[in-house]
């Protein structure tokens, strides 16, 4: 109570797959899919912006990508909003594989690919501020990956501003199992189940009234 959504994260055991990660009413929610023989526990988490004074609200881009190949698609808060975080829906079933999930000017873009044979559709989500005055700007770091191996990447919000949410991007093959905030900096763990390096960057949306 006294405070709205902004954006949110998860932590995943081995096995589960999330394929929404959405704002619901002023919370977070994530759906995950298990694909191995036992139990898996997931954790949730929502951002919650204090004494703001504003509202957030949800604008959703729906976009459609063709078989075998990669898409990109963008929610853009409106005039008078800023953007404070971001979510995805793509596939319950790993139809597509999410690549980047990060602030894009004034709103939100995904990257996807589709490993199937048929046209599959996906959701942006751009989560605004409203009635609050203020900027964001985003901050990026990047690690390696190394082959067969787990990386952590962590970025800062810069000065006096303030954590409202994060993302990321990855290179191809790679998966992110955690991503929530420690501090006032954004932070992703990411798998990497091949047999050489790949990349990630983590991103942080930092809030400056």
């Amino acid at each position: 109570a006294g405070s709205i959504v902004t954006s949110g994260g998860f932590a995943l055991q081995d096995g589960l797959w999330v394929y929404n990660s959405t704002k619901n009413g002023n919370g977070w929610r994530i759906y995950a899919r298990n694909n191995s023989g036992n139990s898996r526990v997931m954790n949730i988490y929502a951002m919650c912006l204090h004494n703001s004074g504003g509202t957030t609200s949800d604008i959703l881009s729906q976009a459609q990508v063709e078989p075998n190949t990669w898409a990109h698609d963008e929610a853009i808060c409106p005039t008078g909003s800023i953007v404070v975080g971001g979510g995805f829906i793509t596939s319950s079933y790993g139809y597509l594989e999410l690549y980047s999930s990060s602030k894009s000017g004034n709103g939100w873009q995904t990257y996807v690919n589709n490993v199937t044979g048929m046209g599959r559709p996906f959701y942006t989500y751009a989560i605004c501020l409203s009635g609050a005055s203020g900027s964001t700007v985003h901050a990026s770091s990047g690690n390696i990956v190394p082959a067969g191996s787990t990386a952590h990447g962590i970025t800062a919000c810069p000065g006096s501003s303030i954590l409202t949410g994060g993302g990321f991007a990855i290179s191809k093959g790679l998966y992110v199992y955690f991503m929530n905030a420690t501090g006032n900096s954004w932070q992703n763990y990411v798998k990497n189940p091949l047999a050489t390096n790949k990349t990630m960057a983590s991103g942080a949306i930092c809030y400056s009234p």
